[in-house]
């Protein structure tokens, strides 16, 4: 699921693993994207000690490339998501 704001794009996180590209479980990337290029400047991450979302800027990437509106996206994003997992926590109990 990837949900786009202006220059922005929030997308499941991926890492090199052993069978190579693997998508993080609960966890997005916050990409900024100019021209044909696009690079991360935050990560979403659910913490499961805290049942939260966590919000981890890229260095100040965050506070470099952030225009009016952003939060506002990112939040909405996080509400989804809470209602997304709500419900696959329900189908699997």
């Amino acid at each position: 699921m990837n949900f786009k704001f202006k220059n922005f794009e929030i997308c499941p996180a991926v890492r090199l693993g052993q069978s190579g590209v693997e998508t993080v479980p609960n966890e997005y990337a916050v990409e900024y994207i100019k021209d044909k290029s696009k690079f991360v400047i935050a990560f979403i991450e659910y913490d499961n000690s805290e049942s939260c979302w966590d919000f981890k800027s890229v260095g100040t990437r965050y506070l470099e490339y952030r225009e009016a509106g952003l939060e506002k996206f990112i939040l909405s994003v996080i509400n989804l998501l809470n209602v997304v997992n709500d419900n696959t926590i329900s189908e699997e109990d």
